[in-house]
């Protein structure tokens, strides 16, 4: 429950930070016309906020690993409760790429219940599509 919790928080960091800015940058537009020296502050506040909003997206990956991590081990899938198998990835390579530009795993648990994909790490393995489909062509 407490992973479900995490990972939606995770999932809408991102946007939510991005709204942030977002408003910091209209209060700094607004304060050129009212208060320049307060734009300026505006400004250097919010670099300094950069960091820290980079700290807390930091420190929700590691504890959503953290908790991915004991439910793994017991082959039981952090989201839906399923039941984990594992799977073993090929890589499509390139044999003019070297190394390949998406290293692939080798291997990967995989839910039975529902499409998600972990790591040992328990980070949730995403297949980038676009290099996939890219090996393919110029494979041929």
């Amino acid at each position: 429950m407490l992973y479900r919790i995490l990972r939606a928080i995770r999932g809408g960091y991102g946007f939510a930070a991005m709204a942030l800015f977002g408003l910091l940058f209209l209060t700094a537009l607004a304060l050129v016309f009212l208060l320049p020296v307060g734009s300026v502050v505006v400004l250097l506040g919010s670099i300094l906020l950069l960091v820290l909003v980079w700290l807390g997206s930091e420190v929700l990956g590691y504890a959503e690993r953290a908790l991915a991590r004991p439910l793994l081990r017991r082959e039981t899938c952090p989201c839906c409760g399923g039941e984990l198998v594992r799977t073993a990835t090929s890589p499509v390579v390139d044999p003019a790429l070297s190394p390949p530009i998406d290293p692939t795993p080798a291997a990967v648990l995989q839910c039975t219940r529902c499409p998600e994909m972990f790591l040992e790490s328990g980070e949730v393995f995403r297949e980038d599509p676009d290099f996939r489909v890219a090996a393919r062509r110029g494979a041929r």
